[in-house]
């Protein structure tokens, strides 16, 4: 009955550390949506009038939009990843490092792919004339004369901050994705968080089952 009732107990402080450890989820929200509105704020005092003539403020206000974006995609990020933080508590405690290592190697190789491939997408000409275009809607034929007088003052920005967090967005979704992948093959797949009920003692019995006089 001893043992019986040990095990109990190491069940118990279990099911409490992982109950615990999937608090970081709700305060991983927390924090990110505090950032996200802090961000916001902050992008307000970045954000410049539109005007529908080509000026000197335009690559200022193309800058303080790439930044405005990429903390946004920060954010959702670190939401995101936290969502693993539960799965990554317990393969430390079952000392499981080729998970970890695994994911954050594949999710590594995604992030500078998706970094590289956003840098380019942005670098292009026919994205430049996109977003003069959206600065410009009621102007005609400003990217051709942009093109033809060689002046690209206005477009001159590749939302490298914007690259940059659409690739922690991407590291973050398959980090997450390959540890719960991981966690559902796992013996005994993934541990959700369950309500414990305290064990009952009987005071005026022993383990010898006698009654205490």
């Amino acid at each position: 009955k001893q043992s019986n009732m040990k095990q109990k107990q190491g069940m118990h402080t279990r099911q409490k550390i992982v109950n615990v450890s999937w608090l970081s989820i709700p305060t991983g929200a927390v924090l990110s949506i505090a950032a996200l509105i802090m961000h916001l704020h902050s992008c307000k005092y970045l954000s410049l009038p539109k005007t529908d003539a080509a000026t000197s403020d335009d690559l200022a206000r193309l800058n303080a939009f790439d930044y405005k974006i990429a903390g946004m995609l920060f954010c959702l990020a670190s939401f995101i990843e936290s969502l693993a933080e539960p799965l990554i508590i317990r393969c430390l405690q079952e000392m499981d490092v080729a998970t970890k290592a695994k994911a954050e190697g594949v999710a590594l190789l995604c992030k500078a792919a998706s970094c590289f491939g956003v840098l380019y997408i942005t670098a292009t000409f026919w994205f430049q004339n996109l977003v003069v275009d959206f600065m410009h809607p009621t102007t005609i034929d400003y990217g051709l004369d942009l093109k033809m007088k060689g002046d690209r003052d206005a477009s001159n920005n590749n939302f490298a901050v914007t690259a940059f967090g659409v690739s922690q967005l991407v590291y973050a979704m398959v980090y997450t994705a390959i540890i719960y992948w991981r966690g559902m093959l796992a013996v005994g797949g993934i541990r959700w968080p369950k309500r414990i009920q305290a064990p009952i003692h009987n005071p005026y019995q022993n383990s010898s089952k006698s009654r205490i006089v």
